[in-house]
């Protein structure tokens, strides 16, 4: 992987563990009374449900977006698709305590494998073209 998107990247997940830690602290501090591993289940739950799958999609869209407004489009994003494919995969039977843990990670696996297989793709056609200038 090139350099600069290693850097890009790791430029995220930083921006996203920072997030996380303020998010833990505000609630930290509005909720003094409560136990700080309840919180940190509030807060956790709230990114693997509510950020997380959105921002995946977002990272999907390939819009040049900033990092606050991309987590900011991410939230509606996120509980639009976990609540349409909750619902539709309750009708048909699958238990909700199983959709609240699989369906962002299903969400996420697969945004990932669909960038994966476009961004092969894309580099084949790069090749192809290139191949064919110079065969030509």
């Amino acid at each position: 992987m090139d350099e600069t998107i290693k850097l890009h990247f790791s430029n995220e997940i930083f921006k996203l563990v920072l997030l996380f830690l303020i998010i833990t602290s505000l609630l930290r501090i509005i909720f003094y009374a409560e136990n700080t591993l309840v919180i940190l289940k509030i807060v956790a739950a709230m990114f693997w449900l509510l950020i997380l799958p959105g921002y995946c999609i977002t990272r999907m869209w390939g819009a040049e977006c900033s990092f606050f407004e991309r987590v900011s489009i991410a939230i509606p994003v996120s509980i639009a698709v976990i609540g349409i494919s909750a619902y539709y995969l309750g009708l048909v039977g699958i238990n909700l305590k199983i959709l609240a843990v699989a369906l962002p990670a299903l969400i996420i696996f697969g945004i990932n494998r669909a960038a994966a297989k476009a961004n092969y793709l894309n580099c084949r056609k790069k090749i192809h073209r290139y191949a064919n200038l110079l065969f030509e």
